[in-house]
């Protein structure tokens, strides 16, 4: 079953992944509908009732909060791959580190240009620098 939100933004496509599980709740029983539940809970959308609000200013307070968390994990990550690494793998890293915050910033504020302007081009650029930040943690963590 196809539903017929369309909307592009981050607030749609949450809304639906929610409708899509409520569906599924409704078919599969409570026992799925529980799983499911804890599942999207678990701190994969830290930000989710916020969106689910709807107000912008909310959305992007959490947003905002996010980001820190998640910049400060990256610090401590960096910092403490850095302290294992020789020479020559800190110099990569260090490279690596400032390419990928060219990269970061240039998909980051071309985020939401279809929203050039708008409040939602603020929430979709803000999430991006969340979801790049969390993502480098992870490529942190494995990097030899």
């Amino acid at each position: 079953m196809r539903l017929p939100i369309t909307c592009t933004s981050r607030l749609g496509d949450y809304m639906n992944k929610l409708s899509r599980l409520l569906i599924s709740c409704c078919i599969s029983g409570s026992l799925l509908c529980t799983v499911a539940k804890a599942a999207t809970a678990s701190g994969h959308d830290a930000c989710a009732a916020a969106e689910e609000t709807g107000v912008t200013a909310t959305i992007l307070d959490c947003l905002g909060t996010e980001n820190s968390k998640a910049d400060k994990r990256l610090n401590a990550v960096y910092k403490s791959t850095m302290a294992r690494l020789d020479a020559s793998g800190k110099e990569r890293l260090r490279n690596e580190e400032r390419q990928w915050i060219k990269v970061r910033d240039a998909k980051c504020n071309a985020a939401g240009k279809e929203f050039d302007g708008g409040s939602l081009q603020q929430v979709e650029q803000s999430s991006c620098f969340v979801d790049a930040t969390k993502e480098r943690v992870h490529a942190i963590e494995g990097f030899h």
